[in-house]
This record gives C-alpha cells, sequence and structure tokens, in this order.
C-alpha cells in the first residue's frame, strides 16, 4: 500500500501546526515548503495541495504557480483562510476551503473529501485517457464488470459504449477463454497483479471471434483495495495466419527437400539401370556387326540373313527402349488439357494400336463411361497395361478384362485390368513396378521393363494409387487395379471466353 503524499505551501504558523497535526492524525505524510518555488523536482504526485498564502500577494497568481509546482498535476487545492476571504480564495481557482476557526472534526472531514475528489479527478482522467487511447484496451471491476472501453475495442468488436459499460466482462469472451484464465493465469495474476499476452477470443457483436492476447495489470487503492484490471488486446488474426502460412510454406519446403532427395536417389537408380539395361542389346548389335563382317569377308553367306534380322530387332529394342524413357520422363508435364472421354471408344482405340492378336478375347465395360481427364495419359496407361499382358501370355487362348467403377461424386474412377497368363508372384507385386524390370520375356522384342513404371507414375501424378492382386477367386492371371482421379472441371469464371466475331 502507498501512502498519500500532501505538498503544503506556507511559511510557519500555528495554522500550519495544526494542518500538518491533523494530516499526521490521517496517517497522511506532508511535505512542506514556505513557497512554490522551494518544491525540488521528482517530487510527487501528490494527493492534496494545501495553500496559506503569504500576505500582500495576490492569490490568483500565487495559485497558478502552485499549479506548476513538481508534482501538483491534477493534485486538488485545498486553501487555508479565514472566513472574511473564504470567497477570495474560491475567486482565485481553489478546489475547496479550510477556514482557521472551524473545529477539528469538520478539518478532517474536508480533508478527505479533497482526496476523494483527487482519487476521482484521478479516475475520470485516466478513463478519459483509456477512451481515447489507440489500441484494444478495457478496464474491468472487481464485479467483472467493464468500466470503460477504448474507442478502437468498440470499432473491432462493433458495439456502441453504452452496449459495453457495466456489463459483464464475460458477455464479451469465449467460455474456453475464460476457463483458460481462471485455470492457468489467475493465480499468477493475484500473485504478481500483472499478466501478459493470455490468448484470449473475444465475441463481435455478430457473434464471429476474434482471436487476441491480453495483456493487464491490477490497481489499487492507497488503502490497499482493488479498484479494476487495466487490460490491453492485441488482435492475432494476421499474426496466426501468417504463422499459419509459415506453416504451410515450412512443410512444403520440407517436402519438397524429401521429393528432392528421393528424385535424386531414383535419378541414380534409374541411370544405373538405364544404362545396364542399354548395354545389353547394344553388345548384341556389336557382336552381329562383327559376325556380318566375319562372314562376308569369309564368303559365307548363309547366315547373313538370320544375322540382319537379328540386328534390326535388337534396333528395334533399343528404339523402344529409348522411346519409353522418353514418355516416362514427360508424365505430368506433357499431358495435354483435361476432356470429356468416352472410356469404352478410347479402349478400342488402344486395342486397335497394340494390334491384339486373334487368339485374345477383350472384355470392357459394358456399361457407357465417360471421364474428365487427359485423354494422352489415360491412353498410355491402358495401352501399357494391355500391351504387358499380351506380350507375357504364353497359352493358346488369351483374355482380357477390364471393369471401371465410378465413385457417387464422380471424383474417380476404380480400374482393374485382369488377364489369363503367368500371373504375378505376391514377392513380386511391388517389385515389378520399377523402371527395368522384367518378370521374362516371350521374345527378344518384347518390352523394355517400363509398362507397369510408366503406369505408377502417371497414376500417383494424379493422386491416385495402383498395385497387382489377385484376380477374383482366385483365377489363373494377374490383376492390375487403380484410382485414376478426374480432374477437377472449371468454373463459369474461369473457363476462357469465347474470341469475337
Amino acid at each position: 500500500m502507498t501512502t498519500q503524499e500532501v505538498l503544503i505551501l506556507a511559511a510557519p504558523s500555528a495554522q500550519r501546526q495544526r494542518l500538518e497535526d491533523t494530516l499526521q492524525g490521517l496517517g497522511l505524510a506532508a511535505q512542506t515548503f514556505e513557497g512554490p518555488g522551494q518544491v525540488p523536482e521528482g517530487q510527487g504526485p501528490f494527493a492534496l495541495v494545501c495553500l496559506m498564502p503569504p500576505d500582500g500577494v495576490a492569490w490568483g497568481p500565487f495559485l497558478t504557480r502552485c499549479r506548476l509546482a513538481p508534482g501538483t498535476h491534477r493534485a486538488p487545492v485545498l486553501m487555508l483562510t479565514d472566513v472574511q476571504r473564504a470567497d477570495d480564495a474560491i475567486e482565485a481557482g481553489a478546489d475547496d476551503v479550510l477556514l482557521f476557526e472551524t473545529s477539528p472534526g469538520l478539518w478532517v472531514r474536508r480533508i478527505e473529501h479533497m482526496l476523494k475528489l483527487n482519487a476521482t479527478r484521478r479516475e475520470d482522467a485516466l478513463i478519459r485517457f483509456y477512451e481515447q487511447s489507440p489500441g484494444l484496451l478495457h478496464a474491468i471491476d472487481g464485479d467483472r464488470r467493464i468500466v470503460t472501453v477504448s474507442d478502437d475495442w468498440l470499432q473491432a468488436l462493433g458495439y456502441q459504449r453504452h452496449e459495453v459499460v457495466g456489463q459483464p466482462s464475460k458477455r464479451f469472451m469465449a467460455q474456453e477463454s475464460i476457463d483458460l484464465f481462471v485455470h492457468s493465469y489467475l493465480k499468477g495474476f493475484l500473485t504478481t497483479g500483472r499478466c501478459h499476452e493470455v490468448p484470449c477470443r473475444m465475441i463481435r457483436k455478430d457473434g464471429s471471434i476474434l482471436e487476441t492476447v491480453m495483456s493487464g495489470s491490477a490497481r489499487w487503492d492507497a488503502q490497499g483495495r482493488f479498484m479494476h484490471t487495466l487490460a490491453m488486446l492485441t488482435d492475432i488474426t494476421k499474426r496466426n495466419q501468417y504463422a499459419l502460412e509459415l506453416e504451410d510454406k515450412t512443410s512444403a519446403l520440407e517436402r519438397a527437400h524429401q521429393s528432392l532427395d528421393q528424385a535424386q536417389h531414383e535419378l541414380e537408380q534409374f541411370t544405373y539401370v538405364a544404362s545396364h539395361d542399354l548395354k545389353s542389346p547394344l553388345r548384341s548389335i556389336s557382336n552381329l556387326a562383327t559376325w556380318l563382317s566375319e562372314d562376308i569377308g569369309e564368303g559365307d553367306l548363309a547366315e547373313v540373313p538370320a544375322h540382319l534380322e537379328h540386328l534390326k530387332s535388337r534396333v528395334r529394342s533399343v528404339e523402344r527402349f529409348i522411346d519409353d524413357l522418353r514418355t516416362y520422363s514427360r508424365v505430368g508435364r506433357l499431358d495435354g488439357q483435361p476432356e470429356d472421354i468416352v472410356l469404352g471408344a478410347l479402349l478400342e482405340e488402344v486395342l486397335e494400336d497394340i494390334e491384339l492378336p486373334a487368339h485374345f478375347t477383350a472384355a470392357l465395360p459394358s456399361t457407357p463411361v465417360t471421364l474428365y481427364t487427359s485423354r494422352r495419359a489415360l491412353t498410355e496407361v491402358f495401352g501399357a497395361l494391355l500391351r504387358n499382358a499380351v506380350e507375357h501370355h504364353q497359352g493358346d487362348q488369351g483374355l482380357l478384362l477390364v471393369t471401371a467403377c465410378v465413385s457417387p461424386d464422380g471424383a474417380f474412377t476404380d480400374f482393374t485390368v485382369e488377364d489369363n497368363g503367368p500371373g504375378i508372384a505376391p514377392n513380386f507385386r511391388q517389385w515389378v513396378f520399377k523402371p527395368f524390370q522384367r518378370l521374362g520375356q516371350a521374345h527378344a522384342e518384347s518390352g523394355s521393363g517400363m509398362g507397369l513404371a510408366l503406369v505408377k507414375k502417371y497414376v500417383e501424378a494424379r493422386g491416385g494409387h495402383v498395385h497387382a492382386t489377385d484376380r477374383p477367386n482366385h483365377q489363373p492371371g494377374a490383376c492390375i487395379a487403380f484410382r485414376w482421379p478426374n480432374a477437377a472441371r472449371p468454373t463459369k469464371a474461369t473457363q476462357p471466353s469465347p474470341a469475337p466475331g
């Protein structure tokens, strides 16, 4: 508790001594000087200024000088005089008069009244300062009611002043914020009288939430009684947005680093396997060229036609290998714009392109299915799957079965491509989707080992997934199942305007 100080400006006299004794009896500390010019800097602030102007001094100018003395700002002025000059004291600007002739009890009551006047003035000044200050400020009394708020507070939350002052503070705070303060911050606040950046969700008039942090301090009067809490709220909406954006960008950066590391690893593995697989047909071409040279040099032409056919076969293998590499590198970059595609017609085109052998039967979806996606990408996927099934089939009667199931919201389509070939053993069902991997080949020109790798890359580039599994009822053969997300259709606002004319 801080003891209130009173400034006495008076020459030595019996009345000055009486005043000092009265103040001491009230438990008030007094500093006494004969004139305002004697008050040193750094004094105060004083709760009350008591004056007894010296004889022959004009009271108005003397009172003005007293109000300029250190520590006297806003302090009420009590002038001591006799009854004959009481009106002059009021006219000079004193807040009240203490007459020499009055009883000690009246002196006590007048001094107590002036101290209350000082407290009221300071409180009113503080409220005016609070209302006009920039920032979201509010004051809450001991009954947890709003004493005052700043104009910025009202603007941020959408209220009028009469709708707020006197109302319970909890009306404007979300319940979870109240619970958080009570359970996590109240004990510390009662101990120190302060809190700093407490999360506080304020309720606007329209019911929306304003995210803030609250810092505040408690105020007590001279007797140590709690008066109110002064608090400043800081709008952290943008801070939260920036934090979320930073978190998103950090996560994206981490994902990019992971993708880069993975891509680098895949590139190293890809380069190693590609160079290894390319060496085999090139070595064959070199050997065949050597044999041709030797046979022709010796005049033995019987094997030349066979060697030439083998040479052409190896060249075709290299060409296909290079074509598949080029296609793999373009996945996701050169797929073309999405369009409406009738699945049945696309599958017929793919079967015609791969030249389905006569001993094969193809069963396509009987229900019409239309997709909005990249024609090139979907054509490449089905081309790789159906060609792969044909090349690895070793029986007399081949079967290709394609099914399609569109999700209820049209967001994706689940496909299966089945065949009755040799199938894929469970321990190879992940391995076959890696580049340049072959389970076997029917003849020298069959696949580069890129077919299922292309399928996987196309599907995953769109956010789908693919896997190898058993056919229903464990029938012989292989089944490749994949989910193909549809592209988002453009809204009217994003569709290009038709060309003029």
